[in-house]
């Protein structure tokens, strides 16, 4: 719901939009943190969740908007990055936590006050972004600016971006692509239907279309939610051997942040093509070698490898590159 409403909101500006989300955001941890019972929490949740939504767009949005063109492509990976890095955070947490709470109090701190301090940590996050804002950066994007004929504030923001005669490059630049697309958005609103059946922009949502369906059929988020289970040990059972699934969870998730890493390296190297079409042979590789050693020879180790595996195919291929293309032939 945030993700697809908070398009309507971009006309008052990236940045005070994100100010806004990171209240709503501190507003339902908050309830989430102080509800006494499942239906408070929830609640809680929900509102905390349509924030979250909003900012992968508006986050996405502003940080294209203020990097140089030539880095979009090192950007999108790093943002790919720093997902990978929160996702990673409370995984790492939840070590702390007993393999198994059947034989915990259910008035252990683990248990009423633990979980807690895990849920405190994005509104820890929402509270540092808005003084960065508040005392870093605390302009719009130039594309905004532009577009709203802030010409003395887009002046200040270019200088503190660039030095010299690269301040009037980009400002001119910043204007060609106004004047391209001027009087687009008034003179005519795209359904769905024309995106994807006018001759003029269907083919470039099509691709769109598909590159996003791949990606989400390529099964990653099987894997990420469901690896305890794929070779961590039942904590119920005692006879049961490897991994505990709070260590399992903690290492996927950094081994996801790594590849992440890396995959941003690579972007400088490859084409976009190459790599998301290598990168499918890791995940290949790895899914076919999960559906074996999970079910007809079964080995800790190598399940270890394939999974670890295909997570940095995903994340060398298929995890950022999706998102750039996007932004790069359907920027109309």
């Amino acid at each position: 719901m945030g993700a697809l409403s908070c398009a309507k909101f971009l006309a008052m500006g990236k940045l005070k939009l994100i100010y806004i989300l990171n209240l709503i955001l501190i507003v339902g941890v908050g309830i989430s943190l102080i509800g006494q019972n499942i239906y408070i929490v929830c609640a809680g949740r929900f509102i905390w969740g349509i924030a979250f939504g909003a900012f992968s767009v508006v986050s996405a949005k502003f940080v294209n908007e203020i990097v140089p063109i030539e880095l979009g492509g090192s950007f999108g990976a790093i943002n790919q990055m720093a997902l990978c890095f929160g996702s990673a955070l409370p995984g790492t947490m939840a070590l702390a936590y007993p393999d198994s709470f059947s034989d915990v109090s259910k008035d252990d701190f683990y248990v009423t006050t633990y979980w807690r301090i895990i849920w405190l940590l994005p509104l820890i996050v929402s509270a540092l972004q808005i003084l960065l804002l508040s005392t870093c950066f605390r302009h719009e994007t130039p594309v905004f600016l532009q577009e709203k004929g802030r010409e003395e504030e887009l002046l200040v923001v270019m200088k503190k971006f660039y030095t010299g005669m690269e301040v009037r490059r980009r400002l001119d630049a910043l204007q060609a692509g106004s004047q391209r697309n001027e009087g687009k958005q008034e003179s005519q609103e795209v359904t769905i239907k024309e995106t994807f059946l006018d001759p003029r922009i269907r083919g470039a949502a099509w691709v769109g279309f598909w590159l996003v369906t791949i990606q989400q059929l390529t099964g990653i988020n099987a894997v990420i939610f469901y690896s305890a289970q794929l070779f961590g040990r039942d904590v119920d059972d005692p006879t049961s051997t490897g991994l505990s699934p709070n260590v399992v969870s903690c290492i996927i998730n950094w081994a996801n942040f790594l590849a992440a890493g890396i995959g941003a390296v690579l972007l400088g190297h490859f084409g976009r093509k190459t790599l998301f079409v290598g990168a499918q042979f890791f995940c290949i590789i790895g899914m076919i070698g999960m559906w074996i050693f999970s079910t007809y020879i079964v080995s800790d180790t190598v399940m270890y490898v394939l999974v670890v595996a295909f997570i940095f195919g995903f994340e060398f291929g298929p995890g950022p590159i999706v998102w750039l293309y996007l932004s790069e032939i359907c920027n109309d």
